[in-house]
């Protein structure tokens, strides 16, 4: 049996050969015949049953091959040119240097074809000739269809560390190895493959401080790359020399980000004083790959630390580059709230998302005076809602008519049943949609909610058709909205980076959608029913979230539900003692307490934290909990007259306090273990949160986002199959033991 030995041999910035020892296979197999199979020598991954680094010796790191690990096989010559197989190891062991055989994974392996000729220079004619090629690891990319290139290889941007007790497993999914033997003749008896990495490699050291004064411990989150060049993507490879071609247009990364985990908490790992941990990352195997500038970021303790390296080198595919970062010490840098979304991975699934948000975004009675979008995205807000009410201009039988913002300004009324509209000072849906989109980053997404205002004039004309084709035609019109056709249960925040997505709260069934829009429909009405806040979910609470489709105004279910609460009108307290009725308050329909509210906000919580609890849990619901609005008292009036429900002055400051401090309670209590109790709160999505004063709560608005960073990779859409939800929010010591070689990157920035 032939062995093959690989070893990533190391130094300063140089991926040496890979070193291979042989011996030769025995020749006792028949030579073979055209349409025979071919038998094979070699050595393999993939992200379960995968290779994985051994320790440092000498400077050289082995790879060690695991049963099961597979690889790609193709001959343009063979009569089969495809196959798939997989590597049985020695029976001494559960990881090797060697393979000890390699089998077919399909019914048919490659087959020997007629081959080619050569004629050397005394004009000996040699037949039967084959060429092999091989990647390693085996994937879903296809070979094209003249032979010459696998295509649909993917270096991801986003690989996953585990820590585990005393070593550091990569996703080696994302180590490309390739092998070729070539001018072979028909009938070897075995064809020896041997492979050398190609994938370019940042071995990152990150060493936490000696200790000062107290015990410093560091949780890290992520570790992230990012140059001034594509790095990462889908591509394809030249067969003949193992030679990238080029990304995919739309598939490409200039940033590759590794997650660090720990088996055994499944939460991130952490580092304390003296220890250090190093990870490799892989990038695309770029020929001559020159990058002038690297900018490293760490994230640890909800902390970002930057470095920015200016190196003037270029990389070649298969080489290794060794950076040692500047230490971790304590208060290095202040995270900055504003920047939080860039944080979160990007093949995370949309439900997985807490988003702080404010209600009625634009509405001083909700938010204080002169409310600014741009001044609540900077304390880390990500939702908001806009509250739509037509405007009319100009004069009798000239009058035209826009898409207006509710936001507290004046009214008109224009029909005798009080109905009204927005004042023609105030800014069109057009303008607040813009003000909206105009900040979202290319590395982040938004999401707005858009209803109709109670006691509306509910316009409609051929021109403009109803308020909800209004906002479907502005959206069309602006390129940061996200075209939600493309919208599943499966979509990830990768995909929808550099857009707002726009939810139409329909406030009731919708039979069709406006012809090309790009916005998700949800019927979750304003006008409550008592039997909204039963002490249980119902469905109820659960709407359906729908959205066009192509080529008509038909309407496609995306496959996902919304658990929800909200109150637009709300009566202090607990309990409901008064026996006057509530069941349609100052018009709003029926108003409930701040206990009711909280009771069916926290059945919601409750929902998510036993569903992301489990390894197997749901990821096509999205929560919104509503918990803004205002609250009403029973005014007696005077002797009698006037007497109703009036609303309360500060009413909407006193929803704040009530309902934006229960939220802040139920995120603070995750990650501990409360009085009399054994167990420690885990972490769990909270979803869309919409509330009053949202500037005034920014400590709340960071508590919610922070829960991003703090909710580890359980939700991971390539987690392993054994992987076990996180238990609580410590993780075990490690020291990776490396020495410290290479760049050293003196500070951070």
């Amino acid at each position: 049996m032939k062995k093959i030995y690989n070893y990533i041999l190391l130094s300063v910035w140089a991926f040496l050969a890979v070193g291979c020892i042989e011996e030769e296979f025995n020749n006792d197999i028949p030579s073979a015949e055209s349409g025979d199979e071919v038998q094979f020598g070699l050595s393999l991954g993939d992200p379960k049953t995968r290779t994985e680094y051994g320790k440092e010796v000498n400077e050289a790191f082995p790879i060690y091959w695991i049963a099961g690990d597979k690889v790609q096989i193709f001959c343009p010559q063979g009569l089969r040119k495809s196959a798939e197989y997989q590597v049985t190891i020695p029976d001494n062991g559960d990881k090797a240097y060697y393979a000890k055989a390699l089998t077919k994974t399909g019914d048919v392996g490659i087959q020997w074809g007629d081959g080619y000729e050569v004629t050397d220079e005394d004009n000996n004619i040699t037949s039967g000739l084959h060429d092999f090629y091989s990647l390693y690891p085996s994937g879903n990319y296809t070979l094209s269809s003249d032979g010459t290139k696998a295509e649909g290889i993917t270096i991801n941007y986003t690989q996953n560390i585990v820590v585990d007790g005393t070593s550091v497993k990569s996703d080696m999914e994302d180590c490309l190895m390739y092998a070729h033997t070539e001018g072979v003749t028909r009938g070897d008896n075995v064809v020896n493959l041997h492979y050398d990495p190609i994938s370019t490699v940042l071995w990152l050291t990150l060493k936490v401080a000696a200790k000062d004064t107290k015990e410093d411990s560091f949780t890290i989150q992520s570790i992230s790359v990012e140059a001034d060049a594509d790095i990462a993507g889908t591509f394809s490879l030249n067969i003949a020399d193992g030679k990238f071609d080029s990304f995919v247009t739309g598939k490409s990364s200039k940033t590759v980000l590794a997650q660090i985990t720990n088996p055994s908490t499944g939460g991130y790992h952490t580092l304390t004083n003296n220890e250090s941990l190093s990870i490799p990352l892989f990038l695309a195997p770029i020929d001559k790959l020159n990058v002038k500038a690297w900018k490293i970021q760490v994230v640890a303790n909800n902390n970002t630390y930057t470095k920015t390296l200016g190196i003037d080198k270029t990389l070649v595919p298969g080489q290794i580059h060794k950076i040692t970062l500047p230490e971790l010490k304590p208060e290095t840098t202040e995270w900055q709230v504003e920047n939080w979304m860039t944080n979160i991975p990007r093949n995370v699934y949309l439900s997985e998302v807490s988003i702080p948000g404010s209600w009625n975004s634009l509405n001083p009675e909700f938010q204080g005076a002169k409310p600014s979008i741009t001044t609540q995205y900077n304390n880390g807000v990500r939702g908001f809602h806009l509250d739509t009410r037509w405007k009319r201009s100009g004069s009798y039988g000239n009058y035209t008519y826009t898409l207006g913002t509710a936001n507290g300004g004046n009214t008109s009324e224009v029909v005798s049943d009080g109905r009204v509209m927005t004042d023609s000072d105030n800014p069109t849906f057009v303008e607040s949609l813009k003000e909206i989109t105009s900040n979202v980053k290319d590395d982040e997404y938004m999401v707005l909610i858009c209803t109709f205002a109670q006691g509306s004039y509910n316009y409609t004309d051929s021109n403009n058709g109803t308020w909800i084709d209004a906002i479907s035609t502005a959206c069309a019109n602006n390129g940061d909205v996200y075209d939600a056709k493309a919208l599943t249960a499966n979509t990830l925040v990768g995909d929808v980076l550099g857009k707002v997505i726009v939810i139409i709260n329909s406030e009731g069934e919708i039979s069709s959608t406006p012809s090309g829009s790009k916005c998700l429909f949800v019927n979750i009405p304003l006008k409550l029913t008592s039997s909204l806040f039963g002490s249980s979910l119902s469905a109820n609470n659960i709407g359906v979230i729908n959205k066009g489709t192509e080529s008509s105004t038909d309407i496609s279910d995306t496959g996902i539900d919304m658990y929800n609460t909200q109150a637009q009108v709300c009566i202090a307290g607990d309990d409901y003692t008064d026996s006057r009725d509530r069941s349609n308050v100052d018009g709003r329909g029926f108003a409930p307490t701040f206990g009711e509210r909280k009771t069916v906000a926290n059945n919601i919580l409750s929902w998510s934290r036993t569903n992301y609890g489990t390894p197997n849990y749901a990821h096509d619901k999205w929560i919104y909990l509503g918990l803004g609005g205002y609250y009403v008292e029973y005014s007696s009036g005077f002797i009698g007259i006037g007497a109703g429900w009036k609303a309360a002055d500060e009413g909407h400051a006193n929803v704040a306090s009530d309902l934006n401090g229960w939220i802040d309670g139920k995120v603070s209590e995750m990650g501990t273990t409360p009085s009399g109790q054994s167990t420690v709160i885990p972490y769990y999505p909270v979803g869309i949160v919409l509330m009053n004063y949202v500037n005034d709560y920014a400590a709340t608005v960071k508590k919610i986002l922070m829960l991003n960073n703090k909710y580890p990779l359980q939700y991971d859409p390539n987690k392993p199959t054994d992987y076990k939800p996180v238990i609580n929010s410590a993780a075990a010591s490690y020291s990776s033991g490396m020495n410290d070689q290479g760049v050293s990157a003196f500070g951070w920035e």
